[in-house]
Formats: structure tokens, sequence, C-alpha cells
């Protein structure tokens, strides 16, 4: 029995990590904790959990836990992070890894000095059926040389709500490319061998700052006790061209808010 905590439970946490692990019979989820104390106890007793904190150290000090799954919001992951490897915890922490490269690099080198500890992204993309079978095929060689790539994330019109960490640039780090576009950016190069990246050219656009229209996201049952009174100071559409080591190139767009004629990626 893998024994687990919840380290942030919003949205996320809510309505995928919590259920997810609760279905799998070698996994039992023993404490969460949230800064926010009435949804710590709320979610607690939604979902059965005996114990919950208001602070994620203390989470951490206890022995029985052997892996966290980390959900806040993105600032304070890399410190989150460090910190439950520093616990002796196995981390599955929600994307993105951090904000930038010199935080990105700053938990590299902790991995490094942890015993055969995992720390992993949640990109689940690559787990889903049709991505395992696509990179089997180019793998195999069946759909021959992979030289351009063409990814997009893009929503009719979906912006988080205004006023919350996800339209802060303090907070998440940036926009739809940081919020959605990380999904298809790394599947695309788990897909492509992961070339080494030489050079990168991009355009950003906020043209719904003053015009946004919420997407239900995160869902107003998930955010008991929470306030939103940040400031809307991401982008709401990418556009990015980047070129590899072997002479691929990918182009990559998102949008929270493309007004398209459908949706997907």
């Amino acid at each position: 029995m893998i024994k687990v905590g919840i380290i942030g439970v919003g949205a996320i946490a809510q309505l995928g990590h919590i259920p997810s692990y609760q279905k799998v019979d070698e996994v039992e989820i023993v404490a969460l904790s949230d800064s926010n104390k009435k949804k710590a106890e709320a979610v607690a007793k939604k979902f059965n959990i005996k114990t919950y904190f208001t602070d994620y150290k203390n989470l951490l000090k206890s022995n029985e836990i052997e892996a966290v799954s980390i959900c806040t919001p993105n600032f304070f992951h890399q410190e989150q992070v460090i910190a439950s490897l520093r616990a002796g915890k196995n981390v599955l922490c929600e994307k993105p890894l951090c904000l930038n490269a010199r935080e990105a690099e700053e938990i590299f080198k902790e991995t490094e000095k942890t015993n055969n500890k995992i720390c992993m992204i949640a990109y689940m993309r690559r787990f889903m059926s049709i991505s395992q079978i696509l990179k089997e095929l180019i793998d195999q060689g069946e759909l021959g040389e992979i030289y351009y790539v063409k990814a997009s994330y893009l929503r009719r019109r979906g912006i988080p709500t205004a006023g919350s960490w996800f339209t802060s640039k303090e907070m998440s780090g940036g926009g739809s490319l940081i919020d959605i576009g990380v999904h298809i950016l790394d599947l695309s190069l788990w897909l492509m061998g992961n070339p080494t990246p030489l050079s990168a050219v991009g355009s950003t656009y906020a043209k719904f700052r003053n015009e946004a229209v919420s997407a239900g996201w995160p869902p107003a049952s998930t955010l008991k006790g929470d306030k939103f009174n940040y400031n809307f100071d991401v982008e709401d559409l990418t556009s990015s061209l980047v070129k590899f080591n072997n002479g691929a190139t990918l182009f990559l767009e998102t949008s929270w808010a493309g007004n398209s004629e459908t949706e997907g990626t």
C-alpha cells in the first residue's frame, strides 16, 4: 500500500488527483494540506480523508507518507518540490514544474541528491492510448523522419476565472502557454525524441484582458473560501517557432479564447 499526501486541494486535486488515487486499491490518501482552512476541512470531509493541515510542512513530517501530489499554484511549486524531496518523498507535481529555467535547474540539482526518489511532472497526455500508439509507430520508423510538427491547443473561449491565480503573472508565470500549452509542447517534444532546441521566436497577445468571460474553471464547487483579487496580466494567445539541432521544426500555438469554429488540440 502506497501512502500519499496531497498538497493543495483546489480544482485539479478535487477533480483529478484525489478521485484517481481513490480508485486504486494499492493507494491510500492519508492526509492533505491547504492554506485555506475552510477548503482543507471541506475537502477532507468530502473525500473521507482523516487528517488535514494548513501548512504543507507539517504534512511532510509524516513518516507514513511515501509520496505527494503537489497541486498548488505554480508560484509555490519549486519550494514545495524541493522541500518534499528533502523530506524523502516521491513527488508528482502538477504542470508546470516551476516558473522559469533557473527554478528548474535548482530542482534538477536537488533530484540528483535524492536516493532513488521519483520527481515527475503531471504531463498526462503522454499516457493517453492514442499517444502511446503514435509514439510506438514513430519509434518503429513507420512514419518516417519527423522533421516538422505543428501543435495547437486552442480553446474557443476558455479563460480561467479572472482575478484567480491563473491570470496572475506573479502566481502562474504566464497565460495560455504555461497553462495549457505546456501539455502539447511536452507531448510534441516526447514524440519527436526530445531533440535539443537551438532557437525559438514567438509572439504573445492579450486582447481579452478587459473582456474576459469565465469558462467555468476552476468550478465554483471547488472554490470554498478562495479570494479573487489578482491582476489579469498574462497573455491569452501565443504563437512560436522552435528549431532543433537535428534540423526539425516545431510550430506551436495556444489560445484561451481563439473564438474558432471548433475546439481541440
